[in-house]
């Protein structure tokens, strides 16, 4: 079984020929492609045109749709629509991509050109086929299925649309599923309507927090009905006799004595 790295190193700047099928068209690079992985069949993909093989050998991919999240893994074959490649579609093989574009190996766009690397955007996607057989190389330290399940409920809050988009990041590492996930508008804006949350809910607790207008009323009431009290007292104070006997100086005594019928 040859890397992508070595199919490319093989094939670059060449034309891939058929393999039972059309010849030095975008089919026959991954028809070569597919074998070199293991995948049996003359041709690997039986088709007059590369859209066709949207969910075609189901014993040997996985198909995953084109979503908004969706980002293929490196090695994927990736198909388009009927729109392109003068209604065939085209196809090739994914060397790297994020949520925006695509580097994809891949020959005959333009038409006649031989294998090179391409950057492409999603626009006309179909979807890519996924190979079955890549399985984890040690359990547990990359992505399979029902980790894109978890990731799509922890990451997006909501289920993958279905087994096919949890698997769109099958044999990578979590770090790297999760910096893809990152990347997507979906992701940005669950982000973005998180962090306002936390920035109402702080302002909605200060404002919570402050009196209300007739909490307001009623403290300024309690306030007044004090002051009242104290003016009140202050009042009383100054009309209070024992107090002017004491602010009258050395003679207090002599009037507090005789208000008090003391005899001398």
């Amino acid at each position: 079984m040859v890397t992508l790295q070595q199919f490319i190193n093989a094939w670059q700047g060449k034309y891939v020929p058929s393999r039972g099928g059309i010849s030095n068209q975008c089919v026959s690079l991954v028809q070569h492609w597919a074998e070199d992985q293991g995948i049996g069949g003359t041709p690997v993909f039986p088709v007059p045109s590369a859209y066709l093989m949207a969910g075609k050998r189901p014993d040997a991919f996985t198909w995953v749709a084109n979503t908004p999240t969706g980002v293929p893994s490196p090695g994927d074959i990736v198909v388009w629509n009927n729109r392109v490649g003068g209604g065939h579609g085209h196809t090739g093989v994914v060397v790297s991509a994020n949520v925006n574009t695509m580097d994809v190996f891949q020959q005959n766009d333009p038409m006649g050109s031989g294998a090179y690397t391409k950057r492409y955007t999603y626009a006309n996607v179909l979807g890519w086929l996924k190979f079955k057989q890549a399985a984890p190389a040690a359990q547990g330290d990359i992505m399979d299925t029902n980790a894109g399940k978890q990731l799509y409920l922890t990451g997006l809050h909501r289920p993958a649309e279905n087994d096919g988009a949890a698997a769109q990041w099958n044999g990578r590492k979590p770090a790297d599923a999760l910096q893809v996930l990152r990347d997507t508008p979906e992701w940005q804006m669950t982000d973005r309507k998180v962090k306002d949350y936390d920035v109402l809910a702080k302002q909605v607790q200060e404002l919570s927090a402050r009196p209300t207008k007739a909490e307001l009323e009623a403290i300024t009431n309690q306030l007044k009905t004090s002051s009242d009290k104290v003016a009140e007292l202050e009042k009383q104070v100054k009309e209070n006799p024992d107090t002017i006997l004491i602010d009258e100086g050395k003679n207090w005594l002599q009037k507090l004595i005789a208000r008090l019928g003391v005899k001398k």
